[in-house]
């Protein structure tokens, strides 16, 4: 019998080490800063399935640095240094688009291909780091939740560099589309974010844990994914859960240009439907782009993409 005790006991031992080790490695692989991030003033951190488009993102990169910008920063609402970039556009503007990046990537490497499109347009361009990314400071990843905090603050930043009567356009992609998802609900977004552009962002963060969860390692939620939202708890301060686009785009009322590849199966494109449908803006529109994957509407389908994104903001009073 006491062998028998034992031998449970040791067993139950082994459950819980698996579990909080699980659990650990998910939040820390998840959640922690990288300890090197793509260097921006390169072409090499591009992952392997942009290599059909470097050419084209070469170019774009170059034309960035040829025409210049002013390195730029804030404060976030717990004391972290953010940085970012803003390239002025071409003719004095009230107009502003403040793009965010994607998860693990940097403002440079996601957007340096968007902003000439945006500054012909007449747009100022205003690409931050994110939390624990690029240039700013931070040892978590926010994961958009954190993020539209700092969203809002970079559109105060905005509105007081250009004034109460600018406009401002948000464009996230990736995570960078949860967050502007994420900030559309808060009570306190600045009445000058005019339009919304969310690029393949996910509907809720435990649901994109649990799907790349399965998809990559092959792992069910339980227990991994319930002990590092417990550590994520205690860390960052909210439950995976909480952070739901779907349930903050229920309280937004500005206009929404929802987007998504039609190959997408690292955010599925079948959250871009969830956050559509429970989107409470009167005005809104959802595009999804047949055959590109994650993050490639824009380069797959470009002529179709700048078709899409420019009548979304003709239809818009900036």
């Amino acid at each position: 019998m006491d062998t028998l005790l034992i031998v449970f006991a040791v067993i139950i031992i082994l459950f819980i080490a698996v579990c909080l080790g699980g659990g650990i490695g998910m939040f820390c692989f998840a959640l922690k800063r990288p300890k090197k991030g793509p260097d921006p003033m390169t072409m090499d951190d591009y992952s392997e399935h942009m290599n059909p488009f470097m050419d084209f993102l070469k170019a774009e990169k170059q034309w960035l640095f040829s025409t210049g910008y002013d390195e730029v920063e804030i404060t976030s609402f717990d004391g972290l240094r953010l940085k970012g970039i803003l390239v002025y556009a071409p003719e004095k503007s009230k107009k502003t688009v403040i793009a965010i990046h994607g998860y693990k990537n940097c403002g440079i490497n996601e957007y340096s291909s968007y902003i000439r499109n945006y500054h012909e347009m007449g747009f100022n361009v205003l690409v931050p780091d994110d939390r624990a990314h690029g240039k700013s400071e931070g040892k978590f990843i926010g994961f958009a939740w954190l993020d539209r905090r700092d969203c809002i603050d970079w559109i105060k930043f905005a509105v007081n560099k250009f004034g109460e009567d600018s406009s401002v356009l948000l464009h996230g992609i990736s995570m960078g589309s949860a967050t502007v998802m994420n900030a559309s609900g808060e009570s306190d977004l600045p009445k000058q974010v005019k339009a919304i552009v969310s690029d393949c962002g996910y509907s809720c963060a435990w649901d994109q844990f649990k799907h790349v969860l399965k998809r990559n390692f092959h792992l069910h939620s339980f227990p991994v994914l319930y002990v590092a939202n417990v550590i994520n708890k205690l860390i960052n301060k909210y439950d995976f859960k909480e952070n739901s686009s779907v349930n903050q785009v229920k309280k937004a009322s500005v206009p929404f240009l929802f987007i998504h590849g039609g190959d997408d199966d690292f955010v599925p494109t079948e959250m871009v439907h969830e956050v559509y449908n429970a989107c409470a803006s009167i005005q809104k529109e959802v595009h999804v782009f047949e055959g590109a994957a994650h993050a490639e509407s824009y380069y797959v389908c470009h002529d179709e993409y700048l078709k899409v994104l420019r009548n979304f903001i003709n239809k818009i009073d900036f």
